[in-house]
């Protein structure tokens, strides 16, 4: 639902739904949906600065391909930072 919310709501760059996303990725009990959403905000890039501190503590999440998901896209948000 987390991640329909976002989708429905417009463009994911947009900062407050750069906030919504970082939530999701904390929030959300899905493995599946923890993953797409770090996928999502990897996708965007820097834009996505505001959600590096969600994803640094996905990095530390029960599953590890949600772990692997936020590593890599940690790696895209602070790029050239």
């Amino acid at each position: 639902a987390c991640l329909r919310t976002t989708v429905a709501i417009g463009p994911a760059d947009r900062p407050e739904l750069v906030l919504l996303l970082a939530e999701c990725l904390s929030g959300d009990r899905a493995v599946e949906v923890r993953i797409a959403t770090a996928d999502l905000i990897g996708g965007l890039g820097p834009k996505a600065s505001a959600a590096a501190v969600s994803l640094r503590r996905a990095q530390s999440d029960a599953d590890p391909k949600v772990r692997q998901a936020a590593s890599a896209a940690l790696k895209l948000v602070v790029a050239n930072r």
